[in-house]
């Protein structure tokens, strides 16, 4: 861990490697099963909005832990980040409506 000073305050931060392999699978199949709970359960407001507004979150998270893991330079992280944010994000949102699927969710536009 790394030691930060804010004035009289030390602040120990975690590495960002350490933090990948536990957030990365809350981020990525959190929204696939609120979708499926929200399908099994007949909650329309959960079924669609956990993987929209959860999938674009937890895609967003993944590429900036991926991006700060693997990213060389500053510009490079930012980069990496961009790129496997929207690769996430796209997993993820396909991984919610296969929650979706597993629960029978219909989807009503009427």
């Amino acid at each position: 861990s790394h030691v930060t000073r804010l004035g009289d305050i030390e602040v120990y931060l975690k590495k960002p490697r350490r933090q990948l392999g536990r957030t990365l699978p809350r981020r990525a199949f959190g929204p696939a099963l609120l979708a499926l709970v929200g399908a099994l359960t007949k909650l329309d407001g959960l079924a669609t909005g956990g993987p929209l507004i959860g999938g674009a979150i937890g895609g967003i998270i993944c590429g900036v832990l991926w991006g700060r893991r693997i990213g060389k330079s500053s510009g490079g992280k930012v980069a990496v980040g961009i790129l496997f944010g929207l690769i996430f994000t796209v997993l993820t949102l396909g991984l919610g409506f296969f929650g979706c699927m597993l629960g029978y969710y219909e989807l009503n536009l009427h």
